[in-house]
């Protein structure tokens, strides 16, 4: 692509941030029916019945996802631009970024494709079965940022999104799911296994733009595998 297009690409954080936020003050303020009641925000016990709700975690996940990305590949929390590209560029090989694979067409495939697509079709998937496959993505996204954190002892883009919603979001999840007997230990595994597939499917099309095996444009389509996978491999558990 030519710079002026990779430019206008590298604007896509921003539509993750107004999407996400406006999707994540509708769940968060609105009135949302649950199986023990409705939830609105006239008392924190009403609105808290929505963290026990399966339905609404699925739903939340996506917007959840889409602010995070911002974190990443908008501004982090230090106010420094598209930083996760520099700390992705090296774990591939680049770490002066010239030559990364890593280039705007992709990584925005990497974040719509998957996540943005997922945003919306956590709606009406089966919680115990796509569902749990993107908290699978969220927990794994997660740990990475943790594990990075402590291993470098410093601050990465996304640890914060991930401190602050990731992880207290998956365990609300899993928490509801286990509660109601929707899903079983086994069910967890898999969906952290399909956690850890999702993001090397992230990663491989980078590798193989690398080596010169696909095209941009090709690397973009490997993306739908993931959204498949996710949305389709679920057998309940």
């Amino acid at each position: 692509m030519s710079p002026e297009v990779d430019n206008i690409i590298k604007q896509w954080p921003w539509i993750s941030l107004t999407v996400g936020t406006a999707l994540a003050a509708q769940l968060f303020l609105g009135e949302w029916k649950t199986s023990r009641g409705v939830s609105d925000i006239r008392s924190f016990e009403s609105w808290s019945l929505r963290l026990r709700d399966p339905r609404w975690l699925c739903y939340i996940c996506g917007p959840m996802y889409m602010i995070h990305q911002f974190e990443e590949w908008g501004y982090d929390i230090k106010g420094v631009p598209y930083s996760f590209h520099r700390s992705l560029c090296e774990n591939l090989g680049y770490p002066d970024l010239k030559n990364c694979p890593a280039t705007p067409l992709p990584v925005w495939a990497v974040n719509g494709i998957t996540m943005w697509v997922g945003a919306w079709s956590l709606r009406w998937i089966n919680p115990s079965a796509g569902g749990a496959n993107y908290y699978g993505m969220v927990v794994i996204n997660g740990l990475s940022h943790i594990i990075r954190a402590m291993k470098d002892s410093e601050y990465n883009a996304g640890l914060a999104s991930t401190l602050l919603n990731f992880m207290p979001a998956a365990y609300f999840f899993y928490s509801a799911m286990l509660r109601d007997r929707k899903i079983t230990a086994a069910g967890i595994a898999r969906s952290l296994v399909l956690g850890v597939v999702g993001h090397l499917v992230w990663v491989v099309p980078y590798i193989l733009i690398d080596k010169g095996y696909v095209s941009e444009v090709t690397a973009c389509g490997i993306q739908l595998l993931n959204t498949v996978m996710l949305n389709l491999v679920g057998t309940p558990m």
